[in-house]
C-alpha cells in the first residue's frame, strides 16, 4: 500500500465551513462507542484542558488533492477549536498539518494527545495503554485500515487570561470510501 505524508506549515485565516457534516445515527455503531469512550474521557478529566471525541459523516464530497485534505483539515479544526472554546482560532495561527494514508502512528499521538488534554502522565505505560486501546477501538469501527485517511493539526495557543502556552490538536479519521468520521480534539491541560 502507498502511504503519503504531507505536511504544511500555514497561516491560517478564519473561513466558513465548506465542508458538510452530518450527525450518524445514535444508534450506529461508530456513534455509541464513541459517545461512550468520549464520556469517560470527560469524566475522568480534572484538568484545565480539554479531550474530545465525536462522530460525524462527511456528507460533502472527500478530498482527492493535497490542497484538498488541508482545507478540509483548517475547517474541521475551526469548527472543534470554536466548539470547545467559543473562540475564533487566533489569527496568523501557525499550523502543523499532516495527511496521512495509514493511521496506525497517528492512534498512539492521538492518545498521547487526549493523555496531555488530561493532564495525565504520558510516561505511564498503564494509562496509555488503556488511552490507545480506546482510540484504537473508535478507530476500528470505521472499517478496514485501507480505507482510512488520517488527518492531523496541530498549533500553539497564548491563553487569554494567563499567557499561558497550550498545544492544540486534531487528529481524524476518515473512511474514504463511506465518509465516516471520527474527530479527537485536544488542548493542553494542566493540573
Amino acid at each position: 500500500m502507498k502511504r503519503t505524508f504531507i505536511a504544511f506549515a500555514l497561516l491560517f485565516a478564519s473561513t466558513a465551513l465548506a465542508v458538510s457534516l452530518k450527525p450518524l445515527p445514535a444508534t450506529d455503531h461508530v456513534q455509541t462507542v464513541v459517545d461512550d469512550i468520549a464520556l469517560e474521557w470527560n469524566d475522568g478529566n480534572i484538568s484545565t484542558g480539554t479531550s474530545a471525541a465525536s462522530a460525524a459523516i462527511v456528507s460533502s464530497a472527500i478530498p482527492t488533492t493535497t490542497d484538498g485534505w488541508r482545507t478540509l483539515a483548517t475547517e474541521l479544526f475551526d469548527a472543534e477549536f470554536e466548539k470547545h472554546t467559543g473562540e475564533k482560532v487566533p489569527p496568523y495561527s501557525t499550523f502543523q498539518i499532516y495527511s496521512d494514508a495509514s493511521g496506525d502512528k497517528y492512534i498512539a499521538r492521538a492518545a498521547a494527545a487526549v493523555a496531555e488534554g488530561n493532564a495525565y502522565d504520558t510516561s505511564n505505560p498503564k494509562t496509555m495503554k488503556g488511552i490507545t486501546e480506546q482510540t484504537e477501538e473508535m478507530v476500528e469501527t470505521l472499517g478496514h485500515e485501507r480505507d482510512i485517511h488520517v488527518l492531523a493539526v496541530k498549533t500553539k495557543i497564548v491563553e487569554k487570561s494567563s499567557g499561558e502556552k497550550r498545544i492544540v490538536r486534531l487528529h481524524a479519521f476518515i473512511n474514504v470510501k463511506n465518509g465516516k468520521m471520527v474527530q479527537i480534539f485536544t488542548i493542553e491541560g494542566t493540573m
